[in-house]
């Protein structure tokens, strides 16, 4: 029926999670704000991510979920107001590849998000020598070009820390490869006017 191929056709795409928005309108005529998670939510789903507790941080996906109807998706990708940090910046700062392969894998969690300081989770692995969740995020989950607010990439902040298996794995997968004007990544300069080499 040609007419129900038009419908599969308009169908919005969801973030595994994710439910179908809620368009209907309250009886001001406004659609209601979906429900967020509290601050004190908040802070024990970083501290719980930040920790490697994966177990603790799914019952607390499941305990917002049935008591506030807070969907994965939302927790996994809603940020400090403070930091700007998001779940999953806390696991892959920390090295916890369990804890960032459930995020992205089971909730939606983006990867590209990006902290206070611009930094997304491929920033935060990179700095802090995680290989396992760098090889984990490229080629394909995570930007390896994606500049922080002082225009560093995660190989800018892999090579000030001599951390040569990461630089290897970033430059491996498109992070030595020309940018659009033809100069090599490596070469790429920060706002500061630093090479991810110098």
């Amino acid at each position: 029926d040609p007419e129900s191929d038009n419908d599969s056709e308009d169908e919005e795409f969801l973030y595994p999670g994710v439910d179908a928005p809620n368009t209907t309108t309250g009886d001001n005529g406004h659609v209601p704000t979906p429900p967020a998670p509290s601050p004190a939510q908040l802070e024990a789903l970083y501290a719980a991510a930040s920790s490697g507790d994966l177990p603790l941080l799914k019952k607390l996906f499941a305990t917002a979920l049935e008591s506030s109807n807070i969907g994965s998706f939302s927790l996994a990708n809603v940020a400090s107001s403070r930091t700007g940090f998001t779940t999953l910046h806390a696991a892959a700062s920390r090295g916890y590849l369990d804890v960032v392969t459930w995020l992205v894998e089971d909730c939606g969690a983006m990867p590209d998000l990006e902290d206070k300081e611009g930094e997304t989770a491929l920033h935060k692995a990179s700095l802090n020598g995680h290989l396992p969740i760098v090889s984990y995020l490229l080629p394909d989950k995570a930007d390896v070009h994606a500049k922080d607010d002082d225009g560093w990439t995660a190989l800018h902040n892999a090579c000030s820390k001599g951390y040569l298996d990461i630089v290897r794995c970033i430059c491996e997968n498109g992070g030595a490869d020309l940018d659009s004007d033809g100069t090599r990544r490596v070469d790429a300069r920060s706002k500061g006017g630093w090479t991810p080499l110098s």
